[in-house]
This record gives C-alpha cells, structure tokens and sequence, in this order.
C-alpha cells in the first residue's frame, strides 16, 4: 500500500489505509471522510457521552416504570388544578419500586414538597397586594425584595401563576 494512502486516526493518531470496496477498489470517497481507524477509536472520542452518572440514569427508569404502571389523572393529586403536564414525585424520598410512592403534581406542588420553590402563596398574595396599593411600583424593585425573577412577578400579577384557591 502507498504511503500517499494513509492517513492519521483522530483518536489514536495510528496510520490506516482506505478500505476496499466488493470489487477491490480503493474506496477513496468515503475514505475521505473517514476520521477514526476503527469502531472502537470513533466510540472512545464521541463528542456527546453519556454523562448521567448510574443514579440519574436508575431515577429515570424508575419513572418509566412507575409512569407504565400509574396512569396520569387530569389534575394535580394535592391541588386539584388541571393540568396537561404533570411531574411524577417521589412521596418518600426513598425511591422504592412502590406504586403509591408516588403522586402526580403540577410544578409548583412538586416544588413546594420537595422544598425547592422560592415563594409560598402568602409570599404570592403580599405580591399582589403591594401591587394592587402602589401601582406605580417597579417590578424590579418587588423582585429584588422577594429574590425571585422578573416573570414571576409578572406572572403572580397577571394570576398567571400561583392563583388562589
């Protein structure tokens, strides 16, 4: 084989050849656009691994399962607000294969439970409020004092989001 014909391995930085085609011609097309000398060195350099560790990736068959065996209700299990996006939250923390360890909530619920949301409804309705008495008032300014972002304030005032029962 002519050493005009090899070219260097992206992963390894070994020499290969082009291959031959069924007729036993080089196969210089795709050859050229050939990177890698083997499987194996064009699977160990993917640029996109899979970096959910074994947790993350056991958690989330787990949902599947779990959401196969549990059909989805129309609202919230804690709530009652209709929704067509429901999370699947883990009741325990302990993530058994149990069914009724689980319950379906809409995202503030399951924020709320799991102790990740930033407001209550109290913190929403004093929102409101201090909207409704000074008007004037800049949502920046409410948003620094509540720490939350400026669409959600936008949104509580607008009953978007965080409506009362």
């Amino acid at each position: 084989m002519d050493k005009k014909y090899e070219k260097p391995c992206e992963h390894c930085q070994k020499l290969f050849p082009p291959k031959k085609n069924a007729e036993g011609y080089l196969n210089m097309v795709n050859w050229s656009k050939q990177r890698f000398c083997s499987y194996e060195c064009a699977n160990s350099s993917r640029r996109y691994k899979n970096t959910n560790t074994p947790r993350e990736t056991e958690l989330k068959r787990l949902h599947i399962w779990i959401r196969r065996r549990k059909p989805q209700p129309e609202c919230c299990e804690d709530c009652g607000v209709k929704n067509q996006f429901l999370d699947l939250a883990n009741i325990s923390q302990e993530y058994k294969h149990v069914i009724e360890d689980y319950e379906f909530l809409c995202r503030r619920c399951h924020m709320r439970k799991d102790g990740r949301s930033k407001l209550n409804l109290s913190q929403a309705r004093q929102i409101r409020r201090l909207k409704e008495m000074s008007p004037h008032l800049p949502l920046n300014q409410i948003r620094k004092m509540f720490n939350v972002s400026f669409s959600t304030v936008d949104k509580i005032i607008k009953n978007i989001i965080w409506k009362d029962k």
